[in-house]
């Protein structure tokens, strides 16, 4: 049975070959869209066709890949003769052919290929998302090895264990962000919308928010003789925007200190110090979400930024019965004046139709020649664009190729140096 078992912008998906596109003086390749993702696949394709597609980014398989004698190194392979073009961290990779005209934004396969590694064969539903078949996970998204991990964070002990320190519905990470061209059926001509511009830097959190008190032995004994013992404080909580071990950087408060070694990419803890540049203007239920960017947070992209520096892209409050609001764009930006902070620099706020967009079709396109492929003050290709319907304060992103490009390029270079 095919299941998400991690949500995520890098799931398999089963799509109907539905449009084909010929490459001029291309023999044995054409392209076909998925989900308005551009895809270099064999002329023995053809409409109708049942396959799977995997994303930019994404992790295969390896028995999968090596079933299919997909490795470029052929002792990898079932075939041991045969060679494919995966390296060996499996990645599908964003690729362009034929002088830089042909690009290629994902992979596929056939439907029924899958069905023989698998060896099941089940009647495919046409676009259902998946990263596991029953227990064998078919993809993931592609995380390199970190390269540098010394890190500079002290691990301060507590008696409480982080988990225990945490209460439920208090603190929340915001997750990836969709993709717009995955979610586009939401979106109406007539929508308000916010537009800005998508920085290539690390997420990063910051709330003042609940946490449970770390209770003095009198304290629990009050608490058994049925004592009104005040168990929760507000506490300052910080992190990255997506840990794999789902537990915020830091906490700090009145009968807590909590701060983790970093062992992470950077080799200082950035978030940290972001924290300490905020704390001061965070309030009780107050959540600040941002990227960081600057010198040494992605390479090449600095943004011409000396250090670094925390761009805020959204704003929530939580009430102590952990129900959240976020603060609509407009609000975001008066709280950053006010406090001094910066946001995500705005490109376009109005109806997506006063965007020089006329039909539901163009969206995508309209939006890719606004706004796509620019440079930034360093002169490195420009990440994209967020968009969000004022309506429901729900970000999208819209990745320029030429970034994607350079992402790739670039994870190769870590990935090299791991190897």
């Amino acid at each position: 049975m095919f299941r998400i078992q991690e949500q995520s912008n890098y799931l398999a998906k089963i799509v109907k070959i539905d449009n084909l596109h010929p490459i001029p003086d291309a023999d044995r390749i054409q392209t076909t869209l998925v989900d308005y993702n551009s895809v270099i696949i064999g002329k023995d394709t053809n409409i109708g066709d049942v396959v799977v597609y995997f994303p930019v980014e994404c992790q295969i398989n390896s028995d999968l890949l090596s079933y299919l004698d997909l490795y470029s190194d052929s002792t990898q392979n079932r075939n041991t003769t045969l060679k494919g073009f995966f390296g060996k961290q499996g990645r599908v990779k964003c690729v362009s052919m034929i002088k830089g005209t042909v690009k290629s934004e994902g992979f596929i396969i056939p439907y029924g290929q899958l069905q023989e590694f698998l060896e099941t064969y089940t009647e495919p539903v046409i676009d259902t998302s998946f990263d596991y078949f029953n227990n064998i996970q078919i993809c993931q998204k592609y995380v390199p090895t970190p390269a540098r991990n010394s890190g500079s964070g002290v691990q301060v002990k507590s008696t409480n264990k982080l988990k225990n320190i945490l209460v439920g519905n208090q603190f929340k990470f915001y997750g990836d962000t969709s993709h717009l061209k995955q979610n586009i059926h939401k979106f109406n001509l007539e929508d308000l919308v916010v537009i800005t511009n998508k920085v290539h830097g690390s997420s990063f959190i910051a709330s003042y928010c609940l946490v449970n008190r770390r209770l003095k032995w009198y304290e629990k004994l009050g608490l058994r003789l049925g004592l009104n013992i005040p168990t929760l404080e507000y506490g300052y909580v910080w992190s990255s925007g997506k840990p794999k071990s789902n537990l915020p950087k830091g906490v700090e408060s009145e009968s807590n200190v909590w701060i983790s070694g970093n062992g992470s990419f950077y080799s200082e803890d950035i978030w940290r110090r972001e924290f300490e540049k905020i704390k001061p203007v965070l309030k009780k239920g107050f959540t600040i979400y941002g990227e960081i960017i600057g010198q040494g947070v992605q390479g090449p992209y600095t943004y011409g930024v000396e250090g670094t520096k925390m761009l805020v892209y959204k704003i929530t409050v939580t009430n102590i019965d952990g129900d959240t609001v976020a603060l609509d764009w407009f609000n975001l930006k008066k709280f950053c004046k006010k406090h001094q902070l910066e946001h995500v620099e705005e490109w376009y706020v109005g109806k997506l139709n006063q965007n020089q967009i006329e039909f539901p079709e163009q969206i995508i396109s309209g939006l890719t020649d606004l706004y796509l492929d620019r440079r930034t003050p360093c002169g490195n290709p420009d990440e994209g664009i967020c968009i969000q319907r004022l309506e429901d304060k729900e970000w999208y992103k819209l990745k320029s190729f030429t970034f994607l490009k350079k992402e790739s390029e670039m994870l190769d270079t870590i990935t090299e140096t791991n190897e």
